[in-house]
């Protein structure tokens, strides 16, 4: 993991260096996760259908390059840091993996942490979102 400069300080995992990354795979694969989640967090009882906006926080973005893009994802990124601090978090080794489920009259959000320091929130609006399950 060094090599990728990748490593621990403390408890939390550290990224030193660029690396070529795939961000629509990326995006998939948290969006796929936050539905796995959704319908482990209902028992089954509910799916997580309809579109979803992937934000992986722990990607950094130049504001200079994308202001808005920047903008917005310091939003999400606060309101994210605020629901960890404030909300449980689930998981059972939540020093790996931690994540919430949290749903509102207008919009269910599914945050999750990696490794205590690296966060990704994926949302979508309820009235498409939330169907009981078939």
């Amino acid at each position: 993991m060094h090599r990728y400069g990748v490593r621990w300080h403390s408890k939390a995992l550290v990224i030193e260096k660029d690396f070529p990354l795939n961000f629509e795979l990326l995006s998939a694969c948290l969006e796929k996760v936050a539905r796995a989640l959704y319908f482990h967090h209902h028992r089954g009882q509910r799916k997580l259908f309809g579109n979803l906006k992937v934000c992986p926080l722990f990607i950094p973005v130049e504001p200079r390059v994308t202001p808005e893009l920047a903008l917005a994802l310091s939003k999400v990124r606060a309101k994210t840091d605020l629901d960890f601090e404030q909300l449980p978090r689930l998981g059972p080794h939540q020093e790996i993996f931690a994540y919430q489920v949290i749903e509102t009259p207008n919009i269910v959000a599914v945050n999750m942490e990696f490794y205590g320091a690296h966060r990704a929130s994926v949302m979508g609006g309820v009235p498409a979102a939330a169907r009981p399950s078939s």
